[in-house]
């Protein structure tokens, strides 16, 4: 996916269907991925559904529908129509980083005893090994 301008990413946030949306993503609500699930088994194309949901598809590349489509099929015939309840997608993969800026300030401060604590280890470890050198 192309990334979604911020006026872009408003438009999509307004509709109901839509439950987030990011510069690179955007996630279904349940309901509207099972009722397109049903749709698409009766044979509405994967680029009406959408339309008809009110979600602009010249936002998106051009089989972006037909794709989002296929993975909810496959996660609805491999696992349910409970599957399709929660995004799979948090689970894996790089942690976020935590930013200073978010933080409270005991958390900042229990970040820098735990950072002290660290070093002393350190420089313990450190003046044995030059003694064990000796």
């Amino acid at each position: 996916m192309h990334a979604l301008t911020p006026s872009q990413q408003s438009k999509l946030l307004a509709n109901r269907n839509v439950l987030e949306v990011s510069e690179k993503s955007v996630s279904y609500t349940p309901a509207f991925k099972i009722k397109a699930i049903h749709q698409f088994i009766d044979g509405v194309s994967p680029n009406q559904i959408f339309s008809n949901a009110g979600i602009p598809i010249h936002f998106f590349k051009e089989d972006y529908c037909r794709y989002c489509l296929k993975r909810w099929v496959q996660k609805f015939r491999a696992k349910g129509q409970e599957s399709l309840q929660e995004d799979g997608r948090g689970s894996s993969g790089r942690p976020k980083k935590e930013r200073a800026e978010d933080l409270t300030y005991d958390e900042l401060l229990s970040l820098v005893e735990i950072q002290k604590g660290a070093l002393e280890e350190l420089k313990k470890q450190n003046a044995l090994e030059r003694k064990k050198k000796r």
